[in-house]
């Protein structure tokens, strides 16, 4: 048997103390995954107060069907799915939305994606551009991955896709994200 990882261990240990019904265990939960299902919520959604409402819903969903996790270990890529999933449920029902209304359009607040502080304003513009231009879920998997950093195999579960499916998804969005950017005017 593999020895669990740090994280691995947290999550059991806050699995085992919602399962108790310890009264400080929801708190734990959220201090300990609460930034990062936040930030998955608002890449996808790029709206701050959505992202918020989003995170919320997960950990209110996470703390009522926690009897349904089937890995303890993995609680943070559970999160991580239901997150996902409420993100794009939104996303849905806001694109229903649209078509029944004319004229207006939504403003986006993107967080800046670009981690490198060397990379000019017009880049990080021409970056947030390209990634809102994305559809929701090329835009989720090429941020989960180089952004969230998570590893093909946790994009997969957290999306209930095939691994396959979810490398593919990157491969062929990558050389997408280039060719916007260069003709936005940025050199790669």
């Amino acid at each position: 048997m593999v020895a669990p990882t740090d994280r691995e261990a947290v999550d059991l240990e806050i699995y085992r103390a919602l399962e108790r019904g310890d009264k400080d265990a929801f708190s734990r939960l959220v201090r300990e995954h609460g930034t990062h299902i936040y930030n998955v919520s608002y890449r996808i959604l790029m709206d701050r107060v959505r992202a918020e409402d989003v995170m919320q819903e997960t950990f209110m969903k996470a703390y009522s069907s926690i009897d349904t996790l089937e890995d303890p270990r993995r609680l943070r890529v559970w999160l991580v799915k239901i997150a996902h999933n409420k993100s794009v449920d939104v996303l849905r029902r806001d694109k229903r939305a649209e078509a029944r209304r004319t004229a207006h359009e939504r403003e986006v607040a993107i967080e800046d994606t670009a981690p490198d502080r060397a990379v000019g304003d017009g880049e990080r513009r021409a970056l947030r551009a390209c990634l809102e231009a994305l559809p929701p879920e090329k835009r989720a998997a090429v941020l989960g991955r180089f952004v969230d950093e998570l590893e093909y195999g946790e994009l997969a579960e957290s999306s209930g896709e095939k691994i396959d499916t979810v490398r593919i998804r990157v491969a062929r969005t990558l050389p997408e994200l280039r060719e916007c950017l260069e003709k936005k005017g940025v050199k790669l």
